[in-house]
């Protein structure tokens, strides 16, 4: 699936460096009228104005006036009508096709949709760090299971350090940690603020009070995270002269 986001996310490059051409077709499709093409669907469709008025439920005047502001549009003539009855012109047939394409690939859109959970098979990489808990992470998880069945989700717990780095590498498709400074390479999506308080069991001796001063546990002993503890944590331990003494150290908390 990495490889299919990888590939869409080129095709956009390219598409950005394909010059004014793009631009001019982008214009003329942005500055149609689709109300009036598919109008003109159903006047071609039914051989006549007549007929397409009552199909769409307008009055025939209402008709002739959009077919006349689609031809104003492109320029161009799209049918005769006379004695000898309705024809459409060259160009009305060009438009008349392009728009049963166009109708085509929109009547099954609803079908494509449907059918595409249903056809996306592969494995979904995550990395997280250890004591994630979030219920919008788990409801994210649920969401993204319940639309795409086949896809096997792999989350695997490492150290806040290894999650930007394996993303960068393509080892991981996502990874949940810590972030302070952002690397331009990835892309961030904030999920919630963690906030980190010192903490200790009932039998110690400073259960239940509270200190105005961090600089007051100085002399305390911690149990560290390791590897698994964010430069800000680090450099906030530091001022205060935290941690200096070390009961114990885990990666995991």
């Amino acid at each position: 699936m990495s490889t299919d986001f990888a590939k869409t996310f080129r095709m956009a490059i390219n598409q950005k460096h394909r010059g004014s051409k793009m631009d001019d077709e982008s214009y003329n499709a942005r500055a149609q009228d689709w109300n009036l093409l598919k109008i003109f669907h159903v006047i071609a469709q039914h051989n006549g104005l007549t007929r397409a008025a009552e199909v769409l439920s307008r009055k025939q005047p209402a008709i002739s006036l959009a077919l006349r502001r689609l031809e104003d549009r492109l320029g161009v003539k799209l049918c005769h009508r006379g004695p000898g009855g309705f024809t459409l012109t060259d160009e009305g047939i060009i438009v008349a096709d392009t728009c049963t394409k166009l109708w085509g690939e929109i009547g099954g859109l609803n079908k494509k949709i449907a059918n595409i959970s249903a056809d996306i098979r592969g494995r979904l990489n995550v990395q997280v760090i250890s004591n994630l808990v979030d219920s919008g992470l788990d409801s994210a998880i649920e969401t993204f299971h319940s639309a795409h069945p086949l896809v096997e989700i792999y989350v695997a717990v490492v150290t806040w350090e290894v999650v930007g780095r394996s993303v960068l590498r393509n080892e991981s498709d996502i990874g949940i940690g810590p972030a302070h400074q952002k690397n331009p390479r990835l892309q961030y999506d904030p999920i919630f603020l963690e906030f980190h308080r010192p903490y200790c069991g009932p039998q110690h001796p400073l259960w239940g009070e509270s200190f105005e001063d961090p600089r007051s546990l100085a002399n305390e002993a911690f149990v560290l995270t390791g590897a698994d503890e964010p430069d800000e944590l680090t450099q906030f331990r530091n001022r205060y002269g935290l941690g200096g003494i070390v009961a114990g150290m885990s990666e995991h908390l």
